[in-house]
């Protein structure tokens, strides 16, 4: 994510670059390589001739400014690596049987009559 944002940095500012400079190395030989035509059609007000090598130059100084960022940040230990996280939930899940819990308390609900019964025929 970081490499990308150098990346799209130094795309603007060597776009930026190149429109006002716009001899700058390798977008103007890459668009003659690749079969530019010289046209003076604008394109948002700046000449096609100017625009392409600008994108271009943005192109090639940021991958290699990514590039450089990426073995930087690779030989000095940071960059990409995440920290290791242990996620631990403890759940408790409380299971009633209502059958189970309706016969205990009816036999307790009997012992305890037995036990008043018994009460009564030992004070008489």
């Amino acid at each position: 994510m970081k490499g990308a944002i150098v990346f799209l940095a130094v795309f603007i500012i060597f776009i930026a670059v190149t429109l006002g400079y716009p001899t700058l190395p390798f977008g103007s030989q890459i668009y003659n390589a690749v079969g530019g035509v010289n046209i003076n059609y604008p394109i948002l007000g700046i000449p096609i001739t100017t625009l392409v090598p600008a994108v271009f130059n943005g192109v090639v100084y940021g991958f290699i400014a990514w590039l450089i960022y990426s073995i930087a940040s690779g030989a000095m230990g940071r960059g990409n690596k995440t920290p290791n996280q242990t996620i631990q939930q403890n759940v408790t899940v409380k299971v009633e049987d209502k059958e189970k819990d309706a016969k205990v308390e009816k036999s307790e609900t009997k012992t305890d009559k037995e036990k008043t019964d018994e009460t009564k025929g030992q004070s008489k």
